[in-house]
């Protein structure tokens, strides 16, 4: 092919690009309203939340399910924590009915988060570049933005 039938063809997939983007919605829209509920917790969180809630009351299932992440990605672990305590206080927020069982269960997770640290220390939950070994993860680009900035954070950095 040419340089200007391959310029052609460039300016075609542009063009079809431009003119398709804008429609692609249409092809994949979703009932939203399993997702939203405007006087509480949608369906689909709450049984987001149940999985975990059943995880987080259970005596042993939560360091075996932590575990299993650990082995992949030990932020992994350090995250789910985070971002299901935020969920539970959302909901709490939203509808009152998940408030006792969410202050119980955002407590456990703390205290054993806590815990953690404060027997293996914060580098408990990084990759290998947090305990300052090389490897793939040793660049700062293959850091991720939350263990960087808790790193910088730890260091007196801010």
């Amino acid at each position: 092919m040419s340089n200007r039938g391959a310029l052609a063809a460039f300016a075609a997939f542009v063009v079809a690009g431009c003119i398709w983007t804008p429609f692609v919605h249409v092809l994949f829209k979703k009932n939203l309203d399993s997702y939203r509920d405007p006087h509480g917790v949608s369906t689909i969180a709450q049984m987001l939340a149940a999985t975990h809630l059943a995880v987080w009351s259970d005596a042993d299932l939560p360091r075996r399910e932590l575990d299993k992440m650990r082995q992949r990605n030990p932020e992994w672990d350090f995250m789910s924590r985070t971002y299901f305590v935020l969920a539970l206080v959302n909901m709490a927020l939203r509808d009152k009915e998940y408030l006792a069982e969410a202050r119980d269960i955002v407590d456990a997770i703390i205290e054993t988060t806590v815990e953690v640290e404060r027997e293996r220390g914060f580098e408990h939950f990084l990759m290998s570049y947090g305990h300052g070994e090389g490897g793939s993860n040793s660049r700062p680009e293959a850091c991720s933005w939350t263990a960087r900035s808790f790193l910088c954070w730890q260091r007196g950095g801010y």
